[in-house]
Parts: C-alpha cells; sequence; structure tokens
C-alpha cells in the first residue's frame, strides 16, 4: 500500500525518490514495484535526465485501485488508533508528526 500511495501523491517520481519518501532500501522499492508492475498497477519509464534511472507511474488501474487503498488504510488507522482514548490519540498523532517531519517522510 505505501508505494500505492505514495506514487498516488508524486506521480513520475523515481525509484530512488520512492524510496526515500517511504523509507525503504532500494532493493525493497524494486521489489515491490516489480509485483505492482505484474499486477498491471505501475509502469516504469526511463527517465529523459539519466540513463539508469526511471520514472515511475501509476497505470489507469493502478488510478483506479486508489480509492479503496486510502479507504483501507483509513479503516487499518482508525482500528489500529481505537485502543487509544481520545486525547491520547491526538498526542499520538500530534508525536508521530513531528516525528516524520513537515514533509510526512518518517526516518527509515
Amino acid at each position: 500500500f505505501i508505494v500505492l500511495m505514495a506514487l498516488a501523491e508524486s506521480q513520475g517520481a523515481s525509484q530512488t525518490e520512492i524510496g526515500g519518501r517511504v523509507g525503504l532500501a532500494d532493493y525493497t522499492i524494486t521489489r515491490a514495484l516489480d509485483a505492482l508492475d505484474a499486477r498491471g498497477l505501475t509502469v516504469r519509464r526511463p527517465d529523459e535526465g539519466s540513463r539508469r534511472a526511471h520514472r515511475v507511474f501509476l497505470t489507469a488501474s493502478g488510478e483506479a485501485l486508489m480509492p479503496t487503498v486510502f479507504e483501507v488504510v483509513a479503516e487499518v488507522n482508525t482500528a489500529f488508533l481505537s485502543a487509544l482514548p481520545e486525547g491520547e490519540r491526538a498526542r499520538f498523532l500530534a508525536s508521530l508528526s513531528r516525528l516524520c517531519g513537515s514533509d510526512g517522510g518518517c526516518p527509515g
């Protein structure tokens, strides 16, 4: 889910940019993209500015799946956070936001 969500927010990102955004190693991103490509959800295109790099895009099928992905993630987050009383939940989310920084990228 995390790679799809990162792509939904920044279509055409490089594999390295995606890895930095979500805090995963390059080889992990490559494996995830291999699986997503095989399912027809993403496509990698050569980067015009670099012979080695590729830019990654959601396909029409990938874009169509995104509302469901965001819904599932919201449901999981709600279930996970439901163990905390509302005040603690707000403090936890504020602390997590500070840890992840203003760019939304948590350290790997």
